[in-house]
């Protein structure tokens, strides 16, 4: 059986010693809630994961054969084009095996949701909220523009050839 979970940073790097065994109970990939790279904004949304401890845990899941995704949020902070390539320059030198690009989403029940100004929310039907487009108006771009932009980046992260190197030569793929 392989499993795919979820555990923050901080628990892998805690756990270290206890990695081989996630691997031998079928554990084949591992998510976390990077959010950003910026210390200052994962403060402000209550997250106890600073770059150096994301980079460590994604290099403990390499060295025990455990893939890494990590998640990033667009939008916690008012990006410009140079804050995302500089969240790109990061994860490039990180370079998780897979990243997942989010764009803030008001959920009620997180911090940064509850303090989202309701004028700022361009799309009112929860149901279209798919983590994967703006729903609050960005300062810096249009939303098509945000959105665009952080597609750059995936592409710009996906299309190295060292990733692309990296999954041709990996059995494990």
């Amino acid at each position: 059986m392989s499993i795919f979970c979820a555990l923050c940073a901080e628990d892998v790097v805690r756990g270290a010693d206890w990695i081989d065994l996630y691997q031998r109970a079928g554990i084949v990939c591992l998510m976390m809630g990077v959010e950003s790279f910026d210390d200052a904004v994962l403060g402000r949304v209550g997250k106890n994961n600073p770059h150096c401890l994301t980079t460590q845990a994604v290099d403990i899941l390499r060295r025990h054969g455990i893939l890494s995704v990590v998640n990033v949020i667009y939008g916690l902070r008012e990006e410009t084009w140079s804050s995302l390539l500089k969240t790109l320059w990061q994860l490039c030198r990180m370079s998780p095996d897979f990243y997942n690009a989010l764009h803030l989403t008001p959920l009620s029940w997180t911090k940064e949701g509850r303090g989202i100004d309701p004028a700022r929310i361009i799309q009112a039907d929860q149901s279209k909220w798919n983590f994967r487009q703006p729903v609050i108006q960005p300062v810096n771009f249009s939303p098509r523009g945000l959105a665009v932009a952080v597609k750059l980046c995936e592409a710009l992260f996906y299309f190295r050839p060292v990733w692309l190197i990296s999954r041709f030569f990996d059995r494990n793929q």
